[in-house]
């Protein structure tokens, strides 16, 4: 979905699509090797343990090998490449509802503990999760501003 947006809006914009297209991809396979040392480091101080390792490896497991598995279909089968053509937006929504799923099934098996959370510390992840988006957005803003 991210691919899909951010290359849309580009495109409404008449920006360079190939350079947002890079961009994207770019960011997203390096936040899938960044992401999980980056938590270890950031919730090790409130004394959380995360092992960066397994979650790499399950972070692998769930967006890197569709990625390859995708791609080598892609260009190994003119069957399985014409089918996707040819349903594209049967793709795209079945992309996005199991999207939707993997969110509410997570969400499902955490629920006792959300329960639990106070809610000082859900309003403070709110901040968090606002503060983090405004500084991506502020970023982006000023690298297209000044940079491009």
């Amino acid at each position: 979905t991210t691919i899909s947006s951010g290359v849309a809006l580009v495109a409404a914009a008449k920006g360079n699509v190939a350079l947002a297209l890079l961009l994207t991809l770019a960011s997203n396979l390096i936040g899938v090797f960044t992401v999980p040392f980056y938590l270890a480091l950031l919730l090790s101080v409130d004394n959380v343990r995360i092992e960066p390792l397994p979650l790499l490896l399950k972070l692998l497991a769930i967006i890197f090998l569709p990625l390859v598995i995708g791609k080598v279909l892609r260009d190994c089968s003119r069957r399985a490449f014409r089918t996707y053509t040819q349903h594209k937006t049967l793709f795209s929504n079945l992309t996005n509802l199991l999207m939707i799923c993997i969110v509410w099934t997570n969400i499902s098996v955490s629920s006792a503990a959300l329960r639990g959370l106070a809610i000082s510390d859900v309003l403070g992840l709110v901040v968090c999760g606002a503060t983090l988006h405004g500084i991506y957005l502020a970023f982006n803003y000023a690298c297209a501003t000044y940079v491009l």
